[in-house]
């Protein structure tokens, strides 16, 4: 696969890997599955009057992420590449 990028003004076309592009889609799918769950979770622990910030959903979402087991981060980006 290769993606297409300016860098000063002029176009390259770098190739990326497939493992690369399937394992952030396993990412994104993972991670809209269990958004709106972590989302409340973090809500739950916030004081009173404050809202919670993307950056800490965000945050948040890439620690579980990179906690979950190899084989299940396998399965997701699995799902992702059908």
């Amino acid at each position: 696969m290769a993606l297409k990028v300016v860098s000063a003004g002029v176009l390259v076309e770098k190739k990326v890997s497939r493992a690369a592009t399937n394992s952030k889609a396993g990412f994104n799918l993972y991670t809209a599955e269990i958004k709106d769950r972590i989302a409340d979770e973090l809500i739950t622990n916030l004081k009173k009057g404050t809202q919670l910030k993307p950056r800490v959903l965000t945050s948040e979402l890439g620690k579980r992420w990179k906690n979950l087991p190899e084989s299940t981060r396998n399965i997701w980006n699995a799902k992702a590449s059908h």
